[in-house]
């Protein structure tokens, strides 16, 4: 699977977005998530984005001109992978685009830390397929039919990714 393409087909004003950015900051783009999955619900579930830089903070600083100012809430991060067992230090950006409300996550992190990063996303981007059925059925509910609260989504989602699937490779991801 390419991190640098992704598997839903995205609409035009997203992708021709998108292109902007990553002209803009002069870094690619990888996508991971379930942009890169079945599960994929548009305009609905977020693009999950990694951009991995030499300097993240004029990387930052290239995003915010980028984006609007008002859109986006920045936290720092820090991973501890366990399918590299170290820890990642990092920048995420969740932007909800005005014009067509598709959430983004922009996650920056040191171009050093790049394949320990894309590792990790590709962990949770190749699941079972039971685990998918279980994704789309739980996101139908949430999204479509709002039969379920944000907290219990978010906890069965985290424990079909995390725990179903029988991997061990769960990190830890702290907001700073």
């Amino acid at each position: 699977m390419n991190s640098r393409t992704t598997y839903n087909k995205l609409p035009e004003q997203i992708v021709n977005f998108l292109q902007k950015v990553e002209h803009q900051i002069g870094y690619p783009l990888h996508f991971y998530g379930s942009v890169q999955r079945i599960d994929f619900i548009l305009g609905k579930s977020d693009i999950d984005i990694d951009i991995f830089t030499h300097n993240s903070t004029s990387t930052v600083a290239m995003l915010h001109s980028i984006l609007l100012q008002s859109q986006i809430n920045m936290k720092k991060i820090a991973c501890k992978l366990n399918t590299s067992n170290t820890l990642v230090y990092g920048q995420k950006i969740s932007y909800i685009n005005p014009i067509n409300n598709t959430p983004f996550e922009f996650s920056i992190f040191n171009i050093k830390d790049k394949q320990k990063i894309l590792k990790y996303h590709m962990s949770k981007t190749i699941i079972p397929s039971y685990i998918s059925f279980f994704l789309i059925i739980l996101k139908q509910l949430f999204y479509n039919l709002k039969l379920i609260p944000v907290s219990r989504f978010k906890t069965w989602k985290n424990f079909l990714m995390n725990h179903a699937s029988s991997r061990s490779n769960n990190s830890l991801f702290v907001y700073l």
